[in-house]
């Protein structure tokens, strides 16, 4: 979480990557799958690691290549941190009572997610169909992809109930039950955000963000040849941990 410092040089940074922002194509526009917390870390790591490999590329890049990939290495916190108050900002559209009930929610379906996964991945990982899926649920991270996840494990679960209680993980009443709280968290979120236009503006300053991280990591990878070491914005390896029980949150009133 940024200091109270960083968060005014945050709103700084958004209102200065905003013409380019706006510039972007609609067809090139990513949508964020990452909570702004997970993508100001990742790109914080990238840009403290990528320095000294940038200096070891010297005597390979081209002065011109070099000095474009030094600046986007400076501009990577920077667009971390407006992203950060990009979508900060898209929290405006929240009643208060919707965001009582969006935090409960948030909780639920996050415990949800890392619950239903081990169990999606033990027994569809390697399916000829629904191993898409799996791939799909094992990448991102944030409320939304949480809950877009839960709704897809639970239509698995939906599709062959028999198969999922005979490992005793997962009953089908359990999934129906998960799948409607996440489809009431996705409705909280969508009501909040058609509200407030700057949702378009976070996943652009989020566009701008992934290619300058992707550029950057591809050059981390490509001179350490350490692929594993050099997380991709989908990485979701903390939060796939194992599952550590966590308290149930109070029902909001």
């Amino acid at each position: 979480m940024p200091d109270d410092q960083q968060l005014v040089d945050a709103y700084k940074h958004l209102k200065s990557f905003g013409a380019a922002a706006e510039a972007l194509d609609e067809a090139a526009i990513i949508n964020a799958r990452v909570s702004r917390e997970r993508f100001l870390e990742l790109v914080s790591n990238l840009a403290e690691r990528i320095g000294p490999v940038l200096t070891t590329l010297a005597p390979i890049f081209k002065d011109e290549h070099l000095a474009s990939l030094r600046a986007q290495a400076k501009q990577l916190v920077p667009l971390g941190l407006a992203f950060f108050a990009a979508d900060l900002d898209t929290e405006a559209g929240y009643s208060d009572a919707d965001k009582t009930r969006r935090a409960w929610l948030a909780q639920r379906v996050r415990t949800y997610d890392r619950n239903l996964f081990p169990v999606v991945e033990l027994l569809w990982g390697s399916h000829p169909v629904h191993g898409a899926t799996v791939d799909a649920i094992r990448t991102g991270s944030g409320l939304r992809d949480d809950a877009a996840d839960v709704l897809s494990g639970a239509r698995l679960v939906a599709d062959d109930p028999s198969t999922f209680a005979k490992q005793h993980l997962v009953s089908p009443d359990d999934a129906a039950t998960w799948a409607q709280e996440a489809t009431e968290l996705l409705t909280l979120v969508d009501r909040a955000e058609a509200k407030n236009p700057a949702r378009t503006l976070k996943q652009r300053i989020f566009t701008l963000g992934v290619r300058a991280f992707d550029t950057l990591n591809w050059v981390g990878r490509f001179a350490t040849r350490e692929l594993e070491s050099w997380p991709a914005i989908s990485a979701r390896q903390a939060m796939r941990a194992p599952v550590v029980a966590e308290p149930e949150p109070p029902m909001p009133a």
